[in-house]
């Protein structure tokens, strides 16, 4: 996967110009910009670069759309070429317009976030005699983060005034150090967690795990912004944010755990997020 950081504007003509040609065998022209007639390519990072990238070019910003890019379409391999920058590092640089149909995702309101650091899951004894390595990039960051944009219910589990549990399954948006969902403040789990704002979000799968464990809080400011462009979008659904039913969230992990079932044991992993609550 490599990555563009596109301008709102530009890229909501391409879906435009996207969803007129559908059909025509026209969608080759949905997506360029300046760079590829005056450069000849069009710019894209590893997500390893992004940062640099958008400290370089866009620092401050807060409503770039990041295009999510399959390296291995065939029309991105054929006209893909690593070419090196004035710092000499290799850089992803498309000669040819971008399909539309090689977007994976678009992420609008993308800003840079850290990424949390990762260990070792610590295991209970019996799961492993030690004969099997930890292998951190078999569902690193980038992995797992995808399992979280790309998720459609996502489960909450509250306390109760008592100690009991409480669960239950929401639509949602991971907003990069977040994730943002809505809930009415009449529901059982809004009134856990104004009391008891501490938490958990996990996905449905047992298979390609990912468990967060943090605090829920307000949904304001850009999280607010990138939840309610990317919401509507993704459900159908458009959330009236000023509707006094519709409870807007964030949730702020501080620690989550990761792994494939088929390689638990080489794969499971702890991850520590450092980056305070914005």
């Amino acid at each position: 996967m490599i990555h563009h950081l596109a301008e709102p504007d530009r890229w909501a003509a391409a879906r435009s110009i996207a969803a007129d040609a559908a059909g025509t065998g026209d969608s080759q022209r949905a997506y360029e910009v300046e760079s590829l007639g005056a450069e000849g390519f069009i710019h894209l990072s590893t997500a390893a670069q992004l940062p640099l990238t958008f400290a370089r070019y866009y620092a401050g910003r807060t409503d770039l759309v990041l295009l999510d890019v399959d390296d291995n379409h065939p029309l991105v391999a054929r006209h893909l070429r690593w070419e090196p920058a004035a710092s000499g590092e290799l850089f992803p640089h498309l000669h040819a317009r971008l399909t539309p149909d090689a977007v994976v995702r678009a992420r609008p309101h993308w800003h840079p976030t850290p990424v949390p650091v990762q260990t070792r899951l610590q295991l209970p004894p019996g799961y492993d005699d030690g004969s099997s390595a930890y292998d951190p990039d078999v569902f690193g960051w980038a992995d797992v983060e995808a399992e979280l944009v790309d998720a459609h219910n996502y489960w909450v589990t509250s306390v109760r005034h008592d100690g009991r549990p409480h669960a239950m399954p929401v639509w949602g948006i991971w907003l990069g150090d977040a994730f943002g969902f809505s809930s009415s403040p009449r529901s059982v789990k809004a009134r856990n967690l104004a009391a008891r704002p501490a938490c958990v979000v996990h996905l449905e799968s047992g298979d390609r795990t990912v468990i967060l464990d943090g605090l829920a809080g307000p949904l304001t400011g850009d999280r607010l912004d990138a939840f309610v462009a990317s919401y509507g979008p993704k459900y159908g659904d458009y959330l009236e944010v000023g509707n006094p039913d519709h409870g807007l969230y964030a949730f702020t992990p501080s620690v989550g755990r990761s792994w494939l079932e088929p390689s638990f044991v080489t794969s499971a992993s702890h991850w520590r997020f450092d980056a305070p609550v914005r």
